[in-house]
């Protein structure tokens, strides 16, 4: 189930390759970064049906081309794991569909104050701390410079470490598993392994300005 909190975190992000270039600290209104990222979710809403509607119309043609040739012969081996294929292309073009109309909802959150002030509030928090918070993020990735990190990755990681540092009402585990689901969401395959690994050796400092010990999953 979608949240006001995890709405923002994406509008947050979906802002954060614009705002991180800014030379000043001021963060896009909120009228900019609402339309901006709204028109980023219709985008991805639109090509996710088409990717469905496309992956539909093969599998289609696939089980009808196949019925065909059933009713003159049995089907062989490769004609069955063809058409087991295209069971597995529907349940993906399924899937699809139902992640593209989710993004309605979200599109309806985006337009509630608190979305819109936690979202500004997360821009705004990188912004304030810029500097720190990306030297902090290369000692904690290592052998990965800044510059050298995908974007995405570096982009959910910025906004992750201002939670855990400056955000003390947010929870450790919160922070991070938040960041983690949105890296897998929008990153690559190993995203979500990348984001845990390094915001992970955070967690015992952040749990420190929390008062507690952390638990991260």
């Amino acid at each position: 189930m979608l949240n006001s909190r995890r709405v923002a975190r994406e509008l947050a992000l979906l802002t954060m390759s614009q705002v991180s270039n800014r030379g000043d600290k001021t963060p896009p209104s909120p009228g900019e970064m609402l339309g901006r990222a709204a028109d980023m979710l219709a985008t991805e809403a639109r090509e996710r049906l088409e990717e469905a509607a496309a992956t539909l119309s093969t599998v289609e043609h696939t089980i009808h081309g196949h019925y065909i040739e059933m009713r003159e012969e049995p089907l062989n081996r490769k004609d069955i794991e063809e058409l087991l294929a295209g069971v597995d292309k529907a349940q993906e073009a399924i899937e699809i569909i139902g992640s593209a109309l989710e993004l309605p909802a979200m599109v309806a959150l985006a337009g509630a104050e608190e979305t819109r002030t936690f979202a500004l509030s997360q821009v705004q928090r990188y912004m304030d701390h810029k500097a720190e918070i990306d030297k902090r993020l290369e000692d904690a990735a290592r052998n990965w410079s800044v510059d050298r990190m995908a974007s995405l990755d570096r982009d959910v990681m910025r906004l992750a470490v201002g939670e855990l540092l400056w955000a003390p009402e947010i929870p450790v585990e919160v922070a991070i598993n938040e960041a983690i689901e949105l890296a897998k969401k929008y990153g690559m395959a190993d995203s979500g392994r990348f984001v845990n690994g390094v915001l992970s050796r955070f967690a015992e400092e952040a749990a420190t300005l929390r008062g507690n010990k952390p638990h991260v999953v």
